[in-house]
C-alpha cells in the first residue's frame, strides 16, 4: 500500500501490469488500459521506464505488517 501521505509518487499517471518472468526466454511485459483498448509493450525500451517506476513504487510502499495496520485503522474509522 502507498498512503496519501506519501505524496507525488512515480505511479500517479496511471496504473499499469508489468509482467516479469524468472527465464531468459521471455521478455518483460508492460501492459497499459486505456479508454481505446489495452496496450502490452514487450521490448526492453519500452519496459524499462515501468520497471523504474514499479521499483520506485515498490521502495515507498509500505510494509505488510504497516499496511495491515492502515487498514485496521481505516476500517475501525467507518
Amino acid at each position: 500500500m502507498l498512503p496519501f501521505s506519501a505524496g507525488a509518487h512515480a505511479g500517479i499517471m496511471g496504473s499499469f501490469v508489468l509482467f516479469s518472468f524468472s527465464t531468459a526466454a521471455f521478455s518483460d511485459v508492460a501492459c497499459v488500459e486505456h479508454q481505446a483498448g489495452t496496450l502490452y509493450m514487450e521490448k526492453p525500451e519500452e519496459t524499462s521506464a515501468y520497471t523504474l517506476t514499479f521499483d520506485s513504487l515498490r521502495s515507498s510502499a509500505l510494509s505488510a505488517s504497516e499496511s495491515l495496520d492502515l487498514l485496521t485503522r481505516v476500517i475501525r474509522e467507518l
